[in-house]
């Protein structure tokens, strides 16, 4: 006895060996819901049962649904069977049948039992009981989980229908797209693999005793995996479809659904005639399958019993229409098979009359070719026309001279007829001249030119010609030509004859052999004769000046006179003119400017234009004009610095007028007239002090913004005019007070500083004046502002800034101190003076002495 368990995911399944018929132990497989990638055609078999016809026992529930769904799991089992015999002729499978009993309505025991449980444990849907002893299953109860299936159809269904599967026999599968894969394959369907394990196992029925099926099936070559029944449980559907092969171009015919196992005949046309082309038929030649080469029926009609989707292809082979128009009314029109070989021949030459015949020139249509026999390999419909060219006898006949043209050709040939030679010399004044052709048509002409559409019969007409000159002395004139005999002939002379190089003669009239004046003669030619002109020359003289003289250019007779009256200047307006140059060219000069005309000839007179260039004097006064090429550059320089005195000069400003510059060397190129003055201003020599003096450096501001600095100490050179004070710089302190200086000669100016100059009295402890210490006066950043030594009565007199200065600095030799400056009060008190040195000294002379003179008056005693 075994069993077999369906499991919700991922549990592996374990197989326990059958026992022996005795035993009543149950053999379970674990299932569960897992999907995996695997295609085997293998089968395990758990067994067989010995009988054809099994009742199958379904427990009801109170959901009818499971119980419907139990049965239509078996109703399935038997289409599958239904529908493999039909596929692949294992009848004796057929007779294996089902009968469905419902448990309390019409049955109450059966082969197979079929149950629902609420559940058979963590993740199982499914298990089979089988009782089998030596490969007979003799009974199987099926159990199905209601926890699993939980209300959904297509659990319900795979489950009973895997169950049912190991009711009948089958084991598991490695393919993984099997119904009877270990784990739960959603849609699927009892196979061509189930179906044959169990054609295998139930093969006594055909054989008539029961045998032990084997522990494995595999499905055949001969039968491909395929799932018999489809999502509604019916026998599959497959695709037939039906491809014609024209020509070796496969086209789809049609497409035909079919039930697996329904028989099915096909019919196609035995001829079939090419679309929109009445030059093709395709013949039925055999069925084959698509993507082989090997036909499997000859018969138009396939009758096939289809057990996967197929495609199958009727093969035709093409005849195609092969149409030959030799001309002259001569054709065929016969169908060959394609690849076959035709030979195709035309008469070469068709003669039709004495002077028109007809010549092949080439095969026109599915094949262009010149030659009139030619071999063929029909690949698809052939139309052929033979061309012909026709060609006309043309004759040309001549006494002199070989004539051109004769012969065959083609109609349509622009053809030149003409005789070679077409004039003979006879000497060197008498020919004879090809005048034209007589025949078919007259024509005057040498060379005849003809579009030959019929035959043509010439003879060449020829005529005596003498030769006439016409030649002018001077060789103005030197032609010659050809005139007719006895033909009246007009002689023409040119009226005037120009020449590229300016020079051109006029007729002046006949010298000989008849005296007129008249540009023509009449006279009739019986023999050669020689007519001479008279002309006379006119060169061309070219007079290129921009300006107008008294002579224009133009033709003038050989030898005469041209005098050219040229001024030396011409004025054009005010501040320009024009200034003669001179001549230059080709003329030939025989005085001065008359020239002689004896050639072409070209003079040309030279110009040069100028304008005025005014400079006035500006200060002092006056001007001065010069003329300036037109273009030139020209440079003018006034003075930077005019000196007028010792202390009084002029200083160059700038250039006013046309043109404005401050610079007084001026390159200008003159185009027109100008006038240009230099304007000046006065400078004076000047120096400035303070009041009270001090040495400073003063900074002023000119009218025009130009920036002045110099010291209390040097003279410098001022403009006239006003002057902005803008600093009195006293060691690094502005200390202005006058705010602005005008300056109108050379001299001394003063200004105002805000400075003090307090008497300092330097005293030491005693009170005696303290002489010759430095004195310095400094502000808090240490800079001194003034200093100097004091006297013998100690006083210094000091030039300080009102409110920087703060503190006063007194050294002598080694003794040095400090005091708080105090412009009202200022005193500095000194350790010592030199009054106070002094006396210090005299009074210890003093006391030395009183002492010596002591110890004196004492030894004395």
């Amino acid at each position: 006895m075994g069993a077999v368990l369906l499991f919700f995911l991922f549990l592996p399944y374990l197989i326990h060996p059958p026992l022996t018929p005795h035993s009543h132990n149950i053999t379970h497989i674990n299932e569960t819901l897992e999907i995996a990638e695997n295609s085997s055609r293998s089968i395990d078999m758990i067994g067989a049962w010995r009988k054809s016809v099994l009742t199958v026992l379904i427990a009801p529930t109170s959901d009818e649904r499971y119980t419907r769904w139990a049965g239509q799991a078996v109703d399935w089992w038997a289409r599958a069977i239904e529908t493999f015999t039909a596929l692949y002729n294992y009848s004796y499978l057929s007779q294996l049948r089902f009968v469905k009993l419902v448990e309390g309505v019409n049955g109450t025991s059966g082969d197979i039992v079929i149950r629902y449980v609420q559940t058979l444990g963590e993740r199982i849907c499914g298990a089979a009981y089988p009782y089998i002893v030596n490969g007979e299953i003799r009974r199987v109860a099926i159990e199905l989980s209601k926890e699993c299936i939980a209300g959904r159809e297509e659990y319900a269904i795979v489950v009973a229908l895997h169950e049912f599967g190991h009711a009948l026999g089958l084991g598991h599968t490695e393919n993984s797209k099997d119904l009877m894969y270990e784990y739960l394959v959603p849609g699927s369907r009892p196979s061509t693999l189930n179906l044959y394990a169990l054609a295998v196992a139930y093969s006594w029925l055909d054989a008539g005793y029961f045998k032990r099926p084997p522990e494995q099936v595999s499905l055949i070559e001969e039968i491909d995996y395929l799932q018999l029944l489809d999502v509604d449980g019916l026998p599959v559907k497959l695709r037939v479809r039906i491809y014609l092969d024209l020509n070796g171009e496969e086209q789809l015919y049609k497409t035909i659904i079919v039930t697996a196992g329904e028989r099915i005949s096909i019919n196609v046309d035995t001829l079939i005639s090419g679309v929109n082309n009445d030059s093709a038929r395709f013949l039925f030649a055999g069925w084959r399958l698509r993507g082989s080469q090997t036909l499997i029926s000859q018969n138009v009609t396939l009758s096939i019993k289809p057990t996967l989707n197929a495609d199958y292809v009727a093969s035709f082979y093409a005849e195609y229409r092969v149409v030959i128009d030799y001309g002259q009314g001569l054709f065929t029109d016969e169908w060959v098979r394609r690849g076959h070989r035709i030979y195709v021949a035309a008469p070469y030459l068709v003669n039709l009359t004495s002077s028109e015949r007809l010549v092949f020139k080439m095969w026109k249509g599915s094949v262009n070719s010149t030659s009139n026999a030619i071999e063929l390999i029909v690949e698809g419909p052939v139309r052929l026309s033979a061309v012909y060219q026709r060609e006309f006898l043309v004759e040309v006949s001549s006494e002199i001279g070989v004539a051109v043209g004769a012969g065959w050709w083609p109609e349509g040939t622009i053809l030149n007829i003409t005789v070679s030679p077409s004039i003979v010399e006879i000497n060197e004044q008498n020919r004879l001249f090809l005048k034209g052709f007589e025949g078919t048509f007259y024509t005057p002409s040498q060379l005849v030119s003809l579009n030959i559409s019929s035959p043509v019969r010439l003879t060449a007409i020829w005529i005596v010609q003498h030769l006439v000159r016409v030649e002018s002395p001077g060789r103005e004139v030197s032609e010659s030509f050809w005139v007719d005999h006895n033909s009246q002939t007009v002689i023409m002379a040119r009226p005037g004859i120009v020449w590229s190089n300016g020079t051109q003669a006029v007729f002046a009239g006949w010298l000989s052999p008849i005296k007129s004046t008249e540009p023509y003669l009449v006279v009739n030619i019986t023999a050669p004769s020689k007519f001479v002109p008279e002309y006379r020359r006119y060169y061309y003289v070219d007079v290129k000046s921009t300006y107008p003289v008294n002579v224009s250019p133009g033709w003038y007779q050989e030898g005469e006179i041209l005098e050219l009256s040229i001024p030396k200047s011409i004025e054009l307006d005010a501040g320009r003119r024009a200034v003669f140059l001179g001549a230059t060219g080709g003329a030939t000069i025989v005085d001065g400017l008359r020239l002689k005309v004896e050639a072409p000839c070209g003079i040309i007179l030279h110009w040069r234009e100028e304008v005025l260039v005014v400079v006035e004097g500006g200060v002092w006064g006056g001007e001065e004009a010069l003329w300036v090429p037109v273009n030139q550059t020209i440079m003018l320089h006034a003075p930077r610095i005019i000196a007028i005195s010792e202390d009084e000069s002029l200083e160059f400003v700038k250039w006013s007028g046309r043109v404005e510059s401050n610079a007084s060397m001026l390159s200008l190129k003159v185009e027109e007239s100008i006038r240009l003055t230099p304007l000046y201003r006065r400078l004076y020599r000047v120096s400035v002090t303070t009041n009270p003096p001090i040495e400073a450096s003063i900074l002023l501001r000119g009218e025009n913004g130009a920036m002045i600095r110099f010291s209390t100490e040097e003279r410098a050179w001022l403009p006239e005019g006003s002057f902005e004070v803008l600093e009195i710089d006293w060691h690094g302190r502005d200390v202005k007070e006058t705010v602005s200086l005008n300056v109108t000669s050379p001299g001394r100016y003063m200004v105002n500083v805000s400075v003090a100059r307090p008497a300092v009295k330097v005293a030491d402890f005693l009170g005696l004046p303290a002489p010759f210490f430095q004195i310095s006066v400094q502000r808090p950043d240490g800079t001194v502002e003034w200093d100097g030594y004091s006297d013998g009565y100690g006083n210094v007199a000091l030039h300080v800034a009102k409110g920087d200065a703060v503190r006063l600095k007194a050294g002598w030799m080694v003794f040095e101190q400090e005091d708080t400056f105090n412009p009202l009060e200022p005193v500095v008190r000194v350790p010592i003076g030199l009054y106070s040195l002094l006396l210090y000294t005299a009074l210890a002379f003093v006391a030395c002495f009183l002492v010596a003179w002591k110890k004196f008056s004492a030894s004395a005693s």
